[in-house]
């Protein structure tokens, strides 16, 4: 359905003409063996396979512009890094996005504003605390209620008792935690975690 919409917005423009459409990178991939296209515009997530996975396959064909409800600044930068022209948020303006399609057919990157404030701010963070966050994204959920306790300041017993495990269960996440973090003792993951504002 959303698909359809966007087709029916580019039929209102003289200059754009839908050659090709696809519900899967594979089919995508089909179309343009056989179809000439000056853009494709594809979406982040599609089902089989990351549409951001599938760019270097499809960057040597034709141009690639990126459509998403995620603008999330390490996607955008792995769009980027993976080839596209540019990358659009699904809430974008029909003008914008006629405006956006024209210059990523043309070769020009294509940004808005805000989201390239956002992708250089992630750029500038320093490289220990991209790293300390890399690592706190890939801890389990279970892990995470560990350590919003712990930024809170709670003892290893008063831990075990409001997730209702044992006091050496609730010590064994704890170490397990700060080893994945690579950090040394709670005191410097309670100071990590309050330099860099983020939410236990």
């Amino acid at each position: 359905m959303f698909r359809a919409g966007v087709i029916g917005l580019l039929a209102t423009q003289d200059d754009m003409q839908v050659v090709a459409e696809a519900g899967t990178t594979e089919s995508l991939r089909r179309e343009l063996e056989r179809t000439p296209v000056d853009l494709v515009l594809l979406d982040a997530e599609l089902p089989e396979e990351d549409g951001i996975d599938a760019l270097p396959g499809l960057v040597s064909l034709t141009r690639v512009l990126v459509f998403s409800a995620y603008d999330d600044p390490e996607k955008v930068k792995r769009a980027m890094q993976f080839g596209a022209i540019g990358y659009l948020r699904k809430d974008v303006s029909p003008p914008d996005l006629f405006r956006s399609i024209r210059d990523g057919a043309a070769g020009r990157t294509v940004l808005d504003v805000e989201l390239a404030s956002r992708v250089a701010k992630s750029l500038r963070k320093a490289p220990d605390e991209a790293s300390f966050e890399r690592r706190l994204r890939a801890l389990t959920a279970r892990q995470r209620e560990v350590l919003r306790l712990l930024r809170e300041g709670r003892s290893s017993r008063e831990i075990a008792t409001a997730l209702s495990v044992s006091e050496g269960t609730a010590k064994n996440h704890v170490t397990r935690i700060l080893q994945l973090l690579a950090v040394e003792d709670r005191a410097k993951l309670v100071h990590l975690l309050a330099r860099y504002g983020i939410e236990g």
